[in-house]
C-alpha cells in the first residue's frame, strides 16, 4: 500500500528496457487510497489522478542500486552508467509544414551561436577558470538546493576547484552562457539547446533527464475546455522563446488545424508569463514546470499537454557543458552528474522535505512543488542511442519549424556512454 500522504509519483523507466532493470521499489499501481486523493487534490492534482486512473496505472521505475560512487566514496551507482535505463521512445510526427516560430526566423536570432562584428563566433574567445566551476540552473529550480550539497563541494575541493553558481531566467539564456563560457555546467530544454548549438561551439551533452509530456502545456483563461486547442483561433498566447512548451504550442496548433496567422503569438520572459496571467492580459500561455503549476488555479484550464499532442517533440532537458571542462575536468563532472542524479532520488524519496526546502529558497509554494512533483518524472541517464536519435529529430524538427537557419549533426554533442 502506498504511504499515507503521498502524492502520486512519476518514475521513469523505459518499457523496452524493463526486463533488466535492478530489483527495487516501484510506482503503486493500486489506484490511490483517499488519503493519496486528499493530498493530490489539496496540492490540485485532482485531475491528473483521474486520468492516471483511468489509464490502468502508473510508470514504473526502479531507484539505483548501490555502487561506487566518483571519487571512489559509496553510494548508488553512478546513473549514466547504468544502461537499463533507456529512454521511453517516441514515436515523432512528421513535422513538415509547421511554419517558422514567431519571432525566431531566420536561426540564431541573436543567440551567442552567431558571429560577432569581428567575423569571429562569440565562443572563439571562451577561456576556462582552472580553479573555479561555475553551474548555472534556471530560476525556480529545484537544483538550488544542490549549492548546499557538501558532498558535491568536497569533490569540488579535492580537486582543487571552487564551486560558484549562477541563476538564469531560462534555458536559453543557461545554453548561451555556458557556449560563451560564462557558466561551466547546466541543465536546459533540449529544444533551447537543439536550436542554440552550433558546429564547432564545443558543447557537450552529458545525460538526460526522462521525458516529461506532463510538465508542459497550454494553460487557457476561463471558457475554454480541456482538448480544445480550436478554441485559441483569434486569440493572445504567451510563450518563453526556445522553450519546450514553445515547441509544443507550435505542435498543438498544428495539430488542431491553426495556422500562425489565425493566432497572435507573444514572446515573453517567465516572470513575464506569470504577471501576464495574474493581470488576465492574455488569453492563453504555454507553459512548462514550475510556472505551469503556478499558472493553473484550475484543473480545466489546461488545453493539451505533451501528452495529448501526438508525436510531441522537445519535452526533456540534458545537462551540459563544454569539451573544454569534459577534456580537463572529467571526473569532477562525473561528481556533478552523480550528484544530480542523487537529487533526482531525494526528490522521489522525501518529497515533502524537498517541497519546504524549496518553498524557502524559490517563488513556488510547498502546496505547488507537490503538484509538481505529483506530474514531472526525475531521473538522471545515459545518452543511450534512443536518446540520441531523438535529439537529433528533435533538431531536424527545429530546422524546418525555422528555429535554426539550417539542420545540424547533433553527433558533436551528444556524448556516448562509456
Amino acid at each position: 500500500m502506498a504511504e499515507e500522504g503521498r502524492p502520486d509519483r512519476q518514475r521513469w523507466s523505459d518499457p523496452l528496457a524493463s526486463a533488466s532493470l535492478p530489483a527495487g521499489p516501484s510506482a503503486r499501481q493500486d489506484g490511490g487510497g483517499a488519503s493519496d486523493r486528499a493530498a493530490a487534490e489539496a496540492a490540485g492534482g485532482a485531475s491528473q489522478l483521474a486520468a492516471a486512473e483511468e489509464s490502468g496505472g502508473r510508470r514504473r521505475g526502479a531507484r539505483l542500486r548501490s555502487g561506487e560512487r566518483p571519487g571512489g566514496q559509496t553510494g548508488p551507482a553512478s546513473p549514466w552508467r547504468l544502461a537499463a535505463l533507456v529512454a521511453a521512445s517516441i514515436a515523432l510526427l512528421a513535422l513538415a509544414g509547421f511554419g517558422r516560430l514567431p519571432g525566431l526566423a531566420g536561426g540564431s536570432a541573436g543567440g551567442l551561436g552567431s558571429s560577432s562584428g569581428s567575423g569571429e563566433p562569440a565562443w572563439a574567445d571562451r577561456s576556462l577558470d582552472p580553479k573555479r566551476l561555475t553551474i548555472g540552473y534556471v530560476k525556480d529550480s529545484p537544483r538550488v538546493l544542490l549549492r548546499e550539497d557538501e558532498a558535491l563541494r568536497q569533490a569540488a575541493a579535492a580537486a582543487g576547484v571552487k564551486l560558484a553558481w549562477r541563476e538564469y531566467a531560462d534555458s536559453s539564456a543557461l545554453v548561451q552562457a555556458v557556449q560563451s563560457g560564462e557558466a561551466d555546467f547546466g541543465e536546459a530544454d533540449d529544444a533551447a539547446l537543439a536550436s542554440l548549438h552550433e558546429a564547432g561551439d564545443g558543447l557537450r551533452a552529458l545525460a538526460a533527464e526522462p521525458s516529461n509530456p506532463q510538465a508542459y502545456a497550454i494553460v487557457a483563461r476561463e471558457g475554454s475546455e480541456p482538448g480544445d486547442v480550436a478554441w485559441l483561433r483569434g486569440r493572445t498566447i504567451g510563450y518563453v522563446p526556445r522553450s519546450n512548451s514553445h515547441a509544443l504550442l507550435l505542435q498543438a496548433l498544428r495539430q488542431a488545424g491553426l495556422s500562425e496567422a489565425e493566432v497572435e503569438l507573444r514572446p515573453l520572459s517567465p516572470a513575464e508569463l506569470i504577471r501576464s496571467f495574474r493581470k488576465g492580459s492574455l488569453d492563453a500561455w504555454a507553459a512548462q514546470e514550475p510556472e505551469l503549476t503556478r499558472l493553473e488555479s484550475l484543473d480545466d484550464r489546461v488545453l493539451a499537454d505533451g501528452q495529448a499532442i501526438a508525436g510531441a517533440v522537445g519535452l526533456r532537458e540534458l545537462l551540459l557543458t563544454t569539451a573544454e571542462n569534459e577534456a580537463s575536468r572529467g571526473e569532477l563532472l562525473e561528481a556533478v552528474v552523480w550528484a544530480y542524479g542523487m537529487q533526482d532520488e531525494y526528490l522521489l524519496r522525501d518529497y515533502h522535505d524537498a517541497a519546504e526546502r524549496l518553498s524557502e529558497q524559490t517563488d513556488v509554494t510547498h502546496l505547488q512543488w507537490l503538484r509538481l512533483f505529483e506530474r514531472k518524472s526525475f531521473g538522471t541517464a545515459p545518452l543511450l542511442p534512443g536518446i540520441q536519435a531523438e535529439e537529433q529529430r528533435l533538431a531536424d524538427a527545429l530546422a524546418e519549424l525555422g528555429l535554426r537557419a539550417s539542420p545540424i549533426d547533433m553527433t558533436e554533442l551528444l556524448r556516448a556512454p562509456e
